[in-house]
């Protein structure tokens, strides 16, 4: 027969198990985002992107600064004819909201 389970309920009661125990294998270890290897620090990524491959926005591996770095250039770049960003939520003070609100006013 059909039976009807309160995932949420179930979830909720896995995590507090996986809490407890010590089971390495359950466990994430801290994360440390990094800066991208492909990318140089202070340069213009456009302009290392015109003569190395690699993806046009950094991964979700990266320190958020280098999003950040991404976006801004974007924003000032005058070649820029779009961008595009899926946002999930933010802060009420967002670095990110502020640039593609530049973006906006800079057309």
């Amino acid at each position: 027969g059909w039976c009807s389970v309160n995932w949420r309920v179930y979830a909720q009661r896995l995590s507090r198990f996986i809490d407890q125990t010590n089971i390495e294998v359950l466990h994430f270890g801290p994360y440390q985002p990094g800066w991208p290897d492909s990318l140089p620090r202070g340069g213009s990524m456009f302009e290392h992107r015109r003569h190395q491959r690699m993806p046009a926005a950094p991964s979700f591996r990266c320190q958020f600064d280098a999003v950040v770095s991404f976006l801004r250039e974007a924003v000032y770049d005058p070649d820029v004819l779009a961008i595009k960003q899926t946002i999930y939520r933010t802060g009420s003070q967002s670095v990110l909201m502020e640039l593609l609100l530049e973006a906006v006013r800079r057309g």
